[in-house]
């Protein structure tokens, strides 16, 4: 999808053409809102990347999964046919509409937020906007008719303890397979520093990324300072924090 006309997009065309990438159908609308377009099914993206912000924040205010990418150029200057993907788990793979449960405020109150995910260890959360790719992600990776690993899947998260408990206990319930899950920091009481939380998801990012070395890393995280951070290492996929509307559409969804 792009917002060039039929004469300036050729170039692009032709170099995604001479790329080898498969096209299989090229929208532009130089004058209209293409994330418009997508609420009709012909169009509708399961995932849209772009670097964009309002774009990317319209795209899932219309439930499509949608991220901004950056990172070093060094990250793509070897052509890599698989993937390792790393996840984020709070409004990623997860809603954050349990946020919202216990007040606007718990994040910052930690024994509040423990007290919170022990009293809802058994519940699910509510799966985020990504969920959908991640499982289609996950069923590509099992269908191959290989034995050799083409997408592997971690989750990074500063989640630990119980609510790191909630977290395995909602991949359950998703069906989502996870190769490798990190906690970084914790969430005992006092011990939390989220000023660290960047450096340590960076590092865990990096031993993954060293682990992998014939995968290409890309990191999927909703906070800014995190994305900051890690895309001076890996590729990185930036999620928008959806507002009030999509979060009590999210509520009343099964």
């Amino acid at each position: 999808m792009s917002r060039n006309d039929p004469v300036t997009a050729f170039p692009a065309v032709r170099t995604m053409h001479e790329m080898g990438l498969p096209l299989s159908r090229i929208v532009l609308t130089p004058s209209h809102d293409f994330y418009a377009l997508a609420q009709n099914e012909a169009f509708r993206p399961d995932w849209f990347i772009t670097v964009n912000d309002t774009d990317v924040k319209a795209m899932a205010q219309s439930h499509i999964a949608a991220s901004l990418i950056s990172g070093p150029e060094r990250a793509i200057a070897e052509l890599k046919d698989r993937l390792h993907l790393s996840w984020d788990f709070d409004r990623v793979l997860g809603s954050h509409v349990h946020d919202r449960e216990f007040g606007d405020t718990a994040q910052d109150d930690i024994p509040l937020f423990l007290a919170h995910e022990i009293m809802n260890l058994d519940k699910p959360i509510k799966p985020g906007l990504f969920r959908d790719l991640a499982l289609t992600f996950g069923q590509a990776s099992t269908c191959s008719q290989t034995l050799e690993r083409h997408i592997v899947n971690s989750c990074i998260t500063a989640r630990s303890d119980y609510a790191a408990l909630r977290t395995m206990r909602s991949f359950m319930e998703y069906g989502l397979d996870m190769d490798v899950f990190i906690t970084v920091g914790t969430t005992l009481l006092d011990s939390f520093t989220p000023e660290a939380v960047p450096q340590h998801k960076t590092e865990a990012l990096i031993t993954l990324r060293d682990s992998y070395t014939d995968h290409l890393t890309v990191f999927f995280d909703d906070s800014r300072s995190n994305i900051a951070r890690a895309s001076q290492e890996v590729i990185c996929m930036q999620v928008p924090r959806v507002d009030d509307d999509l979060r009590h559409a999210l509520a009343r969804s099964p």
